[in-house]
C-alpha cells in the first residue's frame, strides 16, 4: 500500500486533529452540532472564519477575498507550513489516530484532493452562474464553506489544469473527472459544464462528485461510476441522520444539524450493511413527504432491520415537502425538533397504514405494507400490528398481503374522517409515556 493510500485509508478518516493538538494556534471552537469547528483561517488569519470537519482540509468561508483557504487546506500542508518534515508529519497523523507507520512517510496529494482543490478555486460568487444558483437556492456566500461546494467549468479546462498538476490525463479519465475523448463511451463530463458541483467521498477511497444546473436536463446529475454505498458525508455515530438528496443534507449542515445523504428515495441494502459495519446502531430517515418518501421509508425499515440496525423515521408533515424548503423559509428551529423527536419504525409505519385508510389513492401504500412486513422480523412486525389495533384499524388484510391495491376496495366501508389525526396523537401520547 503506498503512503498515500495508508494515509486515506488507515489514518484521515479517522483524524480529529482539534483533538490531537495540531490546530490549537487557531483557536478553534466546537464541534457544533454538525460536526464542525469554527476556527482562525491559517491562511488570511480572519477569526473564526474557517471551518474544520474531522477528517476533512480546513476550508476558509471568505470566498472572494480567500482564494487559497477557499480551496482548502490539508492537515498535511498546515502541518508542512509549520515547518515539519514528510516524515514527521507522517509519524504525528499516525501517532494521532494509534496507527503504526509502513514506510518513511513521503506523501503525495491524490488525484481526487487535487480535482477538489481546482473546482473549489473555480467557485467564485461574482460569476453570473454562480450568482443564479445562490439565488435560487436562497443561499448567502457564507452558506457555501459549510455546504463545500466547487463549480465545473469544462472538461478542458479540468485537463489542462490537472495535468499542470501531475495527474494523468488516463487517471482523470477513470476517475471521471474529464471527458473520455470517445463520443461512443462518454462519460457524464460532457454535461458537467457550468454546474456547481459537490464532493462524494468512495468506500474505495476515491473521489466522485454530483452536480446541479437548474437549467440542465437533468437538473442532478451524479459522476460517472459514482458509488453510493458509502453515504454523501459519512459519518460515524450510535444514531446517525440520514437525507434524501445531496443539497438536503447540506441544508441541514447550514442549519447546524448533522446528516448524511444516501442520493435516494430508501437506504439500500449496501448502504444499510456499510453503517452497520462502520459502528452505526441506529439510523433515522428524514424523508421527503410525498408518497414516494413514504414507501422509501418503509423500504429503509427492512434494509435497515436486516442490516441489524434500529430503524426511526423523522416525518416532516404536510407543506414542508423537505429540508432544503424549510431551510429556504427560515424554519431552522421547526426542522431540529422534528429530527430530535423521530417516529420508531413500527409507528411510522402504523402511521402509513392510517395514510392508507384516511386519504386519497395517491397515498394508498397498503400492498407496500404487506410486502415490507413480510420481511420484517416477529417482534417488529407484532410490534407493527399493535400500534395498528390501537386505533380500531383493521389489519388482517395487511397481514396478510394483498394482490393488489385494487383489491382493497372494501376498506372504503371504513370511516375515514380523523383517522390520521387519531394516530398522531396515539403516537405522541405512547412516546410520552
Amino acid at each position: 500500500m503506498s503512503n498515500r493510500d495508508f494515509l486515506n485509508d488507515k489514518v484521515f478518516p479517522y483524524l480529529d486533529a482539534v483533538k490531537a493538538g495540531f490546530l490549537s494556534d487557531l483557536d478553534p471552537h466546537g464541534p457544533g452540532s454538525n460536526g464542525a469547528y469554527t476556527l482562525n483561517c491559517p491562511e488570511c488569519g480572519h477569526k473564526h472564519r474557517a471551518y474544520y470537519f474531522p477528517g476533512a482540509p480546513i476550508v476558509c468561508n471568505r470566498i472572494n477575498s480567500c482564494p487559497e483557504g477557499r480551496a482548502g487546506i490539508s492537515i498535511w500542508s498546515f502541518l508542512k507550513n509549520q515547518g515539519y518534515s514528510q516524515s514527521e508529519i507522517f509519524q504525528k497523523l499516525c501517532d494521532a489516530v494509534g496507527v503504526k507507520p509502513e514506510s518513511d512517510g513521503a506523501y503525495t496529494p491524490s488525484a481526487g484532493a487535487i480535482f477538489q482543490s481546482i473546482t473549489r478555486k473555480a467557485f467564485k460568487p461574482s460569476d453570473s452562474e454562480i450568482t443564479n444558483f445562490l439565488k435560487d437556492r436562497n443561499l448567502k456566500v457564507d452558506d457555501i464553506a459549510r455546504m463545500d461546494l466547487g463549480y465545473y467549468p469544462s472538461s478542458e479546462y479540468l485537463q489542462k489544469a490537472l495535468t499542470n498538476e501531475g495527474v494523468s490525463i488516463t487517471e482523470a479519465r477513470d476517475l471521471g473527472y474529464i471527458s473520455t475523448g470517445n463520443p461512443e463511451a462518454e462519460n457524464n463530463c460532457s454535461q458537467m459544464r457550468g454546474r456547481v458541483i459537490g464532493y462524494w467521498e468512495q468506500a474505495n477511497g476515491n473521489l466522485g462528485y454530483w452536480g446541479y444546473l437548474k437549467s440542465g436536463s437533468p437538473k442532478y446529475l451524479f459522476s460517472s461510476g459514482l458509488d453510493k454505498t458509502k453515504p454523501y458525508r459519512f459519518y460515524s455515530a450510535h444514531r446517525v441522520n440520514i437525507v434524501e438528496g445531496t443539497i438536503d443534507r447540506d441544508s441541514c449542515a447550514i442549519a447546524g444539524i448533522r446528516v448524511m445523504a444516501i442520493g435516494g428515495a430508501q437506504l439500500n441494502k449496501a448502504q444499510a450493511e456499510y453503517l452497520a459495519k462502520n459502528g452505526v446502531k441506529e439510523v433515522n430517515h428524514i424523508i421527503d413527504t410525498d408518497a414516494a418518501g413514504l414507501r422509501g421509508g418503509l423500504k429503509t425499515i427492512t434494509n435497515a432491520l436486516n442490516a441489524g440496525l434500529t430503524p426511526f423515521i423523522t416525518f416532516l408533515g404536510y407543506c414542508t415537502d423537505d429540508p432544503d424548503n424549510l431551510r429556504k423559509l427560515g424554519k431552522y428551529e421547526m426542522l431540529k425538533s422534528a429530527i430530535d423527536k423521530p417516529l420508531p419504525g413500527d409507528l411510522f409505519a402504523a402511521m402509513v397504514h392510517s395514510k392508507s385508510l384516511a386519504e386519497s389513492p395517491v397515498f394508498d401504500l397498503r400492498y407496500d405494507l404487506a410486502l415490507a412486513r413480510s420481511s420484517w422480523p416477529k417482534q417488529f412486525a407484532e410490534s407493527y400490528d399493535n400500534a395498528c389495533s390501537l386505533t380500531d384499524m383493521t389489519v388482517d388484510p395487511v397481514v396478510q398481503g394483498l394482490n393488489s391495491i385494487t383489491e382493497a376496495v372494501v376498506f372504503d366501508k371504513i370511516p375515514k374522517k380523523n383517522l390520521l389525526i387519531q394516530l398522531e396523537d396515539l403516537i405522541s401520547r405512547l412516546k410520552n409515556g
